[in-house]
Order: C-alpha cells, then structure tokens, then sequence
C-alpha cells in the first residue's frame, strides 16, 4: 500500500509595477523576479503533479459496473462485480444470481488487467472512482481482435437506461438472415428485456431490449461479437444493421417460424457469457 504524505502552503502571488513599468511577484513575503519567479512556479506545478499521483487509486470500488464493449454500430453491455473474498479482490461476470470468476487478475496504480471467464477475453483498463475506460481483446479466426470499452459503477441497465412499458412482443421463435446466411433463433421477453439462444453455427446466449419498435441484440459467441439494432415492422417481421466484431453493417431482417428450437443444452456455458441482469 502507497501513502502519500504531503505538506501544502498557502501560497499568495500579487503582482507590483514600479515608475519604470517593471513588474515583480510577491511569493510570501518574499520578492522575486525573472528565473527565481519560474523555479517558484515549477515548484508549485511539481507540487500540484504529487498530489494528482497521490489521488490515483490503489484498487476501483467495489460493487457493480455496466461494462460497454464499442463496435462500430454502438455499445454491447455485460454487468460486472468487482468485491473481495477473504481480503482478495474479485472481479466477476454476472448473469442474473450466478457468475463467474476471472482469472489473472492484477490491480495496481490506477490499472486493472483480468482474464474474462468462458473465453470473453482479456480485460486492460484504467479506473477511477467513477470507472473504468480500457480495451477488451478477444481471438477471433485466429486473429486477435480489440474493442474500446468503459464501464460505470452502479449503472444496471442493457441498451437504454430509460425503458418503456408499452413495447413491442418479440417473444417466440424466429429464422434470422444475414447477408447470404439464414440461422434459427429463440427469444423469451419479460417487460422490455429480451433473452435467448442463437445459432449462428454454434450455440450462443443473447441478450437484448425491446424499447418501443426498436430491438436491440447481442450475443458472444465462440469467436465472434454481434450487436444486431432493428425494428418490428407493419407485418411482425424484423428488419435492421447487424455488426459481427469490426467489420462493416450487414442487413439482417427475421420472421416468425412455427419450428420448435431446442438448442442443445451440452453446448451451452455453465454459466452464460452474459452479464445483463434481468429487469
């Protein structure tokens, strides 16, 4: 543990113009022009550079943090829990009542690295008392891929903070297409939160939200982070921009299918990647 021990001045500066327009700084009581004026102000710049090292935190707060990974169409949220366990810092992914805990996890001076748990990759990120800002990096067909992320502490929500309670029913089973691909997908809703399976070749949790007209999800799956935005049209269909990691948008829209979808239940993680606690 660092302690910083710092002892301040009240430090006074006027300003005093003689007859011939020459100026002086008054420091204290004491007098002091050109060069001594400078080292007296690096001084006081050196001094204000301790204490803002001093205010670095050692460790981020503990509680939960909305954790937003940036894509190029908009933020993918997961719920976070930094605590202690027998006086050892713990960051978890939660998913409702359950979680799961990383690994490698190193915090010191400002800085927080962690090992996500069901390979949601590595976690690098400054914080404050407010905070995280950082990078999460994922594998992705065997190539390292690298998202922007933020995190607020106390922040419990997943697309928009403010919901409504009057949405459009997105609940049931649906065939998605995206670009030259179609895929099955299983949702359930509760109020304006959506959840369920994808399998866009391997089984994946999503997460979303139902705000009005507007459907927003997103899903981890093996090796790939999709964020799909769209709306409920005149017939009941969807239709939208989908993004998988960086790349460009892709169209997507999906229909109601009377197929049962029954993702098999071996697939899944022991606990979901997600970390989006239901409303």
């Amino acid at each position: 543990m660092t302690v910083c021990s710092l002892r301040l001045y009240s430090l006074t500066f006027t300003r005093k113009c003689g007859h011939m327009n020459v100026c002086h700084r008054t420091l204290g009581h004491k007098t002091v022009t050109g060069v001594a004026a400078l080292v007296r102000t690096v001084s006081v710049l050196l001094l204000l550079g301790g204490v803002a090292a001093c205010a670095r935190r050692e460790a981020p707060q503990l509680g939960e943090y909305r954790l937003a990974i940036q894509l190029p169409g908009g933020e993918v949220p997961m719920q976070v829990r930094i605590d202690k366990q027998h006086s050892v810092l713990q960051l978890r992914v939660m998913d409702g009542r359950r979680s799961a805990t990383a690994t490698d996890l190193k915090v010191g001076a400002g800085t927080l690295h962690a090992l996500l748990p069901q390979s949601l990759g590595t976690l690098d990120a400054d914080f404050d008392r407010n905070g995280m800002h950082g990078k999460l990096q994922r594998v992705s067909d065997d190539k390292f891929v690298v998202f922007p992320v933020t995190a607020v502490r106390n922040a419990h929500y997943r697309f928009i903070e403010k919901s409504l309670t009057d949405n459009s029913d997105v609940s049931g089973n649906w065939r998605i297409h995206i670009a030259s691909a179609s895929s099955l997908m299983s949702l359930s809703q509760r109020h304006d939160a959506v959840d369920g399976q994808w399998q866009p070749g391997t089984s994946c949790d999503i997460r979303g939200q139902v705000h009005d007209d507007d459907v927003y999800i997103a899903a981890f799956c093996k090796d790939q982070l999709w964020l799909l935005k769209g709306k409920v049209d005149a017939h009941g269909n969807l239709e939208g921009q989908a993004w998988r990691n960086n790349d460009p948008p892709l169209a997507w829209y999906a229909e109601h299918v009377d197929a049962s979808f029954n993702p098999d239940a071996g697939n899944r993680e022991a606990v979901p990647p997600w970390a989006v606690p239901a409303r």
